[in-house]
């Protein structure tokens, strides 16, 4: 029985080399799956952000085709001329509002030194 408890004790060291492979490959495995499942997180907050901006690009373009809808119209290329041009029919007058807020603060000051004005002007 002797020799049984010796030969048992000097065969565990496979075992254990065994187990220590396994841990390796079982940290490796880990390590893989690990990467699967942030590659899955980024494709699922891709998808999200794309389909965000279909939603966004869905609307900015039933927008548009109101607005190409609208420039059809006689009516609306008139409002657009008018909006980004200052005309006016035959007969209407225009009046021209000018903010007088600007003029007023580039005239205050000390006229005696017009040339230190000048110079201070230049960083403003």
């Amino acid at each position: 029985m002797r020799d049984f408890q010796v030969k048992r004790k000097t065969n565990r060291w496979p075992y254990w080399l065994g187990m220590v492979f396994l841990f390796i490959l079982l940290v490796a495995m880990g390590k893989g799956v690990w990467g699967l499942v942030q590659k899955n997180q980024m494709a699922r907050d891709n998808y999200n952000e794309a389909e965000n901006r279909l939603v966004e690009l869905e609307k900015e373009k039933k927008q548009l085709m109101a607005n190409v809808a609208i420039l059809k119209t006689e009516r609306g290329i008139e409002t657009e001329i008018r909006k980004n041009f200052s005309v006016a029919k035959e007969g209407e007058r225009v009046i021209t509002i000018v903010d007088n807020n600007q003029t007023a603060a580039t005239t205050t000051g000390d006229d005696n030194n017009s040339a230190w004005s000048w110079f201070i002007n230049i960083f403003k």
